[in-house]
């Protein structure tokens, strides 16, 4: 990697790091300020000052770089270089006490993904992926797993701010799936299970409704320890995607049908 994708990744952990600092503090203390966003969905003061320490470190190295982050909606300035940031990914689990939860940090440059870090603080786990260089968890490369179908571990979203369609889409895929793949998992933490999928404890994730924020660093650790990211079409996926498919590449297209097969029915 050339030097300026080095200092990104650098920057990215430093991020993601006083992130996972910030959520830790907030362990075992009474969450103060939690207030509603789109339906049952949550913010809390954790997700906020986890989201001004990422804009802070971005800034005080990269203050032309654009930042594009879930909480609060930056001006851009029109930069090559965009920062895409979900600061608490799994709030709802967080809020409740569950250790799945993370900070999700990637960097794009024209519109490609070539950092990716991810940092599951509870568990002391920091993900980090660059283009064309592979996916590590500390000094472990990553690697997919090859199963099949029948043998796998998938991830799925089923929850607060979907709509009743959203919902009907969501069951409709578990019943085509619940048969057909050794388990169905609901952590509503997508940056975690597209880690897990790197890593090949999962086979594949998908979600009905999805966002960058906490996909993008994600999605470059599973491209890059050889799965797949796209829309249900078999697209990339972008920011503007609002649908997601990731996998092992194994599972991909079986997974992909299923999701327009819930599409269309709805």
């Amino acid at each position: 990697m050339n030097d300026m994708t080095d200092k990104l990744l650098d920057v990215a952990i430093q991020a993601a790091r006083r992130a996972g600092e910030i959520h830790l503090s907030y362990q075992n203390k009474k969450l103060s300020d939690v207030t509603l966003k789109e339906g049952l969905d949550i913010r809390t003061e954790a997700d906020l000052e986890a989201e001004r320490a990422i804009i802070e470190a971005i800034h005080s190295s990269f203050p032309d770089h654009d930042i594009l982050t879930e909480e609060t909606e930056l001006e851009r300035k029109g930069s090559d270089y965009l920062w895409v940031v979900d600061p608490l990914d799994g709030t709802i689990n967080f809020a409740a006490g569950l250790p799945l939860f993370s900070a999700s940090i990637a960097v794009q440059k024209n519109g490609e993904n070539i950092v990716g870090v991810i940092n599951a603080s509870a568990f002391g786990h920091l993900y980090i992926a660059q283009k064309g260089a592979g996916a590590y968890l500390g000094e472990k490369r990553l690697r997919v797993s090859e199963s099949g179908l029948s043998a796998s571990i998938v991830g799925m979203n089923l929850t607060a701010h979907f709509t009743d369609k959203h919902s009907d889409q969501a069951l409709e895929i578990a019943r085509n799936l619940a048969g057909r793949v050794r388990g169905l998992r609901v952590f509503v933490s997508g940056a975690l299970e597209l880690a897990y999928i790197a890593a090949g404890q999962m086979e594949g994730s998908l979600s009905i409704k999805s966002d960058p924020y906490s996909r993008m660093a994600g999605k470059l650790l599973v491209e890059e320890a050889g799965g797949r990211v796209t829309d249900e079409m078999g697209s990339p996926f972008t920011n503007q995607s609002t649908r997601i498919i990731a996998s092992n590449g194994v599972i991909h297209e079986e997974l992909a049908a299923v999701v327009r097969a819930a599409v269309d029915n709805a």
